[in-house]
């Protein structure tokens, strides 16, 4: 942008996450930090804050521990992750996953609980073994020539093909026969079944 001739690069502010029900936000933070450094009492400032007292004292601590830095949000993302394996242990599973071992052969080899290994094959995209090898390129068959089907319309002004007969007319006088007993016989076992 440019500003009485000078040009600035364009500043970018990030903007702070609070979760919905935050009670305070770091300008409070710091409001609270210094009614508590100019004598107010703990409990007057937390009620004025509208947080415990408890609260109250976590950042007055985190105030005086490490200045203005201790009044920022922080991660509330896990320290550690009791689930995740180091990564050599992964690339050992990939690998014996790649000899085409099965999971439970894996978990066995390495000493691991079958559904740990199951979960990191999955993660790393080798849970299952069709997803070893690349695709096989699929055969290149030649297409048959389509036939006109009789039953479409034709173009405007063109002879239709008749109508193609129902089953009953096309039948051959021995398929009517044929039909005709089974009915007779059908109608004689519900006779029987009443009785």
């Amino acid at each position: 942008m440019k500003a009485g001739g000078a040009t600035h690069p364009p500043t970018r502010r990030t903007r702070m996450k609070l979760h919905a029900n935050a009670r305070t936000c770091p300008k409070s933070r710091r409001l609270l930090v210094d009614r508590l450094e100019g004598g107010w009492s703990l409990m007057a400032a937390a009620e004025a804050a509208g947080v415990s007292e408890r609260t109250a004292a976590k950042w007055l601590a985190r105030w005086r521990a490490e200045g203005g830095a201790g009044l920022l949000d922080r991660s509330s993302a896990p320290r550690t992750r009791p689930t995740q394996l180091p990564a050599d242990r992964v690339k050992a599973v990939e690998a014996l996953r790649r000899l085409r071992m099965t999971a439970a052969e894996i978990a066995e080899a390495l000493g691991m609980a079958l559904s740990t290994v199951s979960r990191w094959l999955k993660k790393i995209g080798l849970g299952k073994r069709s997803r070893l090898e690349p695709p096989e390129p699929q055969p290149i068959r030649a297409k048959a020539p389509r036939r006109a089907d009789p039953r479409r319309r034709q173009e405007a002004g063109a002879d239709r093909s008749p109508r193609p007969p129902c089953d009953r007319q096309s039948a051959s006088a021995s398929q009517q026969e044929r039909r005709t007993q089974a009915r007779h016989r059908w109608v004689g076992v519900r006779a029987r079944l009443r009785r």
